[in-house]
């Protein structure tokens, strides 16, 4: 197995990502705003991934925590032959929500036939919403000229949950396609490693269901 290798552009993610929180506790006043779909390729820019760096010294939101509301992802993933490991990695998820606000992400690598699949993390929140769009304005400000196969949407399906989906390849950020997917108040976050995109996505399905 290897371990997937953080470059320079994932420091720039981290980065913007910090200096999102600032952008969070000004959301949390207010309503979240409903995400919207862009086109393939489309990037985005806005002052929440330039707040100063005094966004250490903000109050930060009351903890909340919110009640599952999704299905046992251990047990789904098992159901996909995916066995289940500590990592000796975080995840960029762990860079979005602050420590204080007292949410709990889980964090597991993937392993199918021994190999190494990717990374799945997920977390239960009421403020997954605002996490999302923090993370999404901050990786559009920071993809590198070399991302590819940019997938950026909210999808409406038939009998199924609302779901945002931001999907991307980008060796400027990571050697492996990332995932990120927002459905009811919990956000998923997965690595998939060459080869495995069928097998993770079938699972993401199951898991949005």
């Amino acid at each position: 197995m290897t371990k997937p290798r953080v470059t320079t552009g994932l420091l720039l993610v981290l980065a913007l990502l910090a200096s999102a929180d600032y952008a969070l506790v000004e959301r949390s006043a207010r309503p979240a705003p409903a995400a919207q779909s862009t086109t393939t390729g489309q990037t985005s820019t806005s002052s929440e991934s330039r707040v100063s760096a005094q966004v250490s010294s903000a109050p930060q939101p009351p903890a909340t925590i919110a009640k599952p509301t999704g299905p046992d992802v251990p047990a789904v993933l098992a159901s996909h032959a995916f066995a289940l490991t500590d990592p000796s990695e975080t995840s960029i998820l762990d860079r979005v929500i602050p420590a204080e606000n007292g949410e709990m992400i889980v964090v597991h690598v993937l392993l199918k036939n021994d190999d190494r699949a990717g990374l799945a993390a997920w977390v239960d929140s009421p403020q997954v919403k605002q996490y999302f769009l923090i993370l999404k304005e901050a990786l559009h400000a920071s993809f590198s000229p070399q991302v590819s196969d940019l997938l950026d949407e909210t999808q409406q399906r038939e009998n199924k949950p609302i779901r945002n989906l931001l999907t991307f390849l980008d060796p400027g950020i990571a050697p492996e396609r990332i995932v990120f997917v927002r459905v009811r108040q919990r956000l998923y976050e997965f690595h998939i490693a060459e080869g495995m995109d069928d097998a993770i996505f079938a699972a993401i399905e199951a898991l949005t269901e």
